[in-house]
């Protein structure tokens, strides 16, 4: 058997952080535009147009936009290879046959209800096995990880609101609840980056240089079809 795990999660959890920064820098710039932008709305309905600024507002939102995008889609690309690869390394570490397999960690996010709840336990899993080989996965985890997933519901959630919004918005007073819902999501989304950040360096620190030897006994259980209960016994 391999005595070390099959990723190094070092040089990837770095980039997840780099990531996650231009979340932040990205998620202010915006935030920052549509408070501009509200006070832009206020100026037309006073009727006190000034079309160049409203020029400006468009070319500036466009470049923020896209640039919201890329670091969005980005992180999540990069994020989810990094769920894949330490849920993989926790299962090397802690091969029970109840846990969430890597590909449905990450693949849990795009089932709809379900990526409310389920990458939550994927994660905790991780996290679990990780710290604690020959312990319980379901255990508790540390305040962080409530911190991180009730914004990161949150912010899912009030997104959705914001693109419904925003797609139907045709006078300024809906232009208006639009622009605010959307600074009401920024919070949520800034609280999310730098909890998931702390939530990655967590694991990576702890499987840096841990070996799968303490699941040793755990793993023949699990490939001959028995339950190993935490002691790494099998159950009939």
């Amino acid at each position: 058997m391999n005595d070390r795990l099959r990723f190094d999660l070092s040089g990837l959890a770095r980039l997840c952080r780099w990531a996650l920064g231009l979340v932040v820098v990205a998620e202010l710039a915006n935030a920052a535009n549509n408070i501009f932008f509200l006070s832009f709305l206020n100026k037309v309905e006073a009727a006190d147009v000034d079309y160049a600024l409203a020029d400006w507002i468009d070319q500036i939102s466009l470049i923020i936009g896209i640039g919201y995008m890329v670091a969005f889609v980005g992180t999540m690309i990069i994020s989810a290879v990094w769920i894949y690869r330490a849920s993989w390394n926790a299962r090397q570490i802690q091969p029970l046959a109840e846990r969430i397999t890597p590909g449905w960690a990450v693949g849990w996010f795009a089932v709809p209800l379900a990526n409310y709840f389920m990458p939550y336990k994927a994660m905790k899993q991780c996290w679990q096995s990780s710290h604690d080989p020959t312990g319980d996965i379901e255990g508790r985890v540390p305040s962080l990880f409530g911190w991180w997933w009730t914004a990161w519901v949150l912010a899912s959630l009030t997104g959705n609101v914001v693109m419904r919004l925003h797609a139907k918005a045709e006078t300024i007073s809906e232009l208006r609840t639009a622009y605010t819902v959307e600074l009401v999501t920024a919070p949520f989304t800034l609280v999310s980056a730098v909890f998931f950040a702390r939530v990655i360096m967590g694991i990576t620190e702890a499987q840096r240089d841990r070996t799968p030897a303490l699941a040793m006994s755990a793993r023949l259980p699990v490939i001959c079809g028995q339950e190993p209960d935490q002691n790494g016994d099998s159950k009939s």
